[in-house]
Parts: structure tokens; C-alpha cells; sequence
């Protein structure tokens, strides 16, 4: 794997908490809201491990800002071809919420 971003960290009520900050489009971000999209496919360049947690922001691409904030777990990591292309990550999501 190449050279990968480091995960942040967020102290919880319940610990620490290690989670990646991506950006997520229309109509991507609808699916995941209504928790019927689970599987996020990224490019491995990060240090993703069963347990973290993403933060996903939905971005509007004619504004380029973001419009809200979703938390999801990663539960399952996929890396391995045939099934996913060289690189990339295919990463079983459940709903949570922060606090």
C-alpha cells in the first residue's frame, strides 16, 4: 500500500475514536442518509481498519461546501482482486451516532 493519510481522533463520552473525514455527493449521500446504501468503495490512501469511523460530508459540487454530516462504522474492509480494482477499498458501513 502506498504512503496513507493517518486517521484522526475524537475523544467520545465513550473514548477515543479514531475516523477519516470524506467528502459525499448527490446522489450518493441520499442513500447513505436513508441507511439503504452500505458500502463505500474509496481509494486505499488511508489507514482505514475494521472499527473506525467516517465522517461524511455532504458536498455540493456548484458551491463546493458542505451541507451536513453523516457518522458511519466501518465493518468489513474489502481490498482484495478480483473484486475490487488495485488501490481501492470496498468498506461495509453501519449507521452510529457520536456523542
Amino acid at each position: 500500500m502506498p504512503d496513507t493519510m493517518p486517521a484522526n481522533t475524537l475523544k467520545t463520552s465513550n473514548g477515543n475514536i479514531r475516523y477519516h473525514s470524506l467528502k459525499l455527493v448527490s446522489p450518493y449521500w441520499e442513500a447513505v442518509e436513508a441507511d439503504e446504501k452500505k458500502v463505500e468503495i474509496r481509494a486505499f490512501d488511508r489507514d482505514y481498519r475494521v472499527g473506525d469511523y467516517l465522517q461524511l460530508e455532504h458536498y455540493n459540487r456548484l458551491t463546493k461546501t458542505g451541507e451536513g454530516k453523516l457518522w458511519r462504522r466501518i465493518t468489513h474492509i474489502l481490498i482484495d482482486a478480483p473484486y475490487v480494482p488495485n488501490g481501492y477499498a470496498a468498506m461495509s458501513i453501519e449507521p452510529v451516532v457520536i456523542e
